[in-house]
């Protein structure tokens, strides 16, 4: 389908809407692809590269799954080319993500990109071998966390919801 970006999340997470009137935006998580969380080295670099990527770039997106956050799962990739020349390879390629699958359909084209990044030493793979992954990254910050992981938003419905709360309470207690 056509859609047009219209945020970068971060280095594999994109907001997209059909190229059409009146079409709702959506999160899309690209397929097979993992990149830095930006807290991490190259995170903040990989959220540019895919924005300089998507950026005046006629698109085309193959929706493939939705995951547990709702997002969906699919391959970006220009208008008029094929799924080979996705912008999901293309962050692999140049450093920017890690593979991240299950040896999937399109696993071939990401492993090839992934040994030439590491043969090139480029982004990611210019750091050391020992660097972090980011679903290592995300599971130590989730167990410091002790297994809780608060999002903005979430946070800001909880402290709503308490606030509501309190002034029931109050009203309530008659004071």
């Amino acid at each position: 389908m056509p859609v047009l970006v219209t945020r970068v999340s971060d280095g594999d997470t994109v907001v997209v809407r059909e190229d059409r009137r009146f079409a709702q935006e959506f999160r899309v998580r690209l397929y097979g692809i993992d990149a830095p969380e930006t807290s991490q080295p190259f995170g903040r670099e990989s959220t540019q590269a895919l924005q300089q990527m998507v950026r005046l770039q006629a698109l085309a997106l193959d929706v493939f799954a939705h995951d547990r956050y709702g997002r969906a799962i699919g391959l970006l990739y220009p208008r008029g080319g094929d799924q080979r020349q996705s912008l999901n390879v293309a962050m692999v390629r140049e450093g920017w993500a890690y593979t991240y699958h299950r040896n999937g359909r399109y696993s071939h084209g990401l492993n090839a990109a992934q040994r030439q990044a590491q043969d090139a030493r480029r982004g990611v793979w210019g750091q050391s071998a020992s660097a972090e992954r980011p679903w290592a990254y995300r599971r130590r910050m989730s167990e410091r966390d002790g297994g809780l992981v608060l999002r903005p938003r979430a946070l800001l419905w909880g402290l709503a919801l308490l606030a509501v709360l309190y002034v029931l309470a109050r009203v309530a207690g008659g004071g």
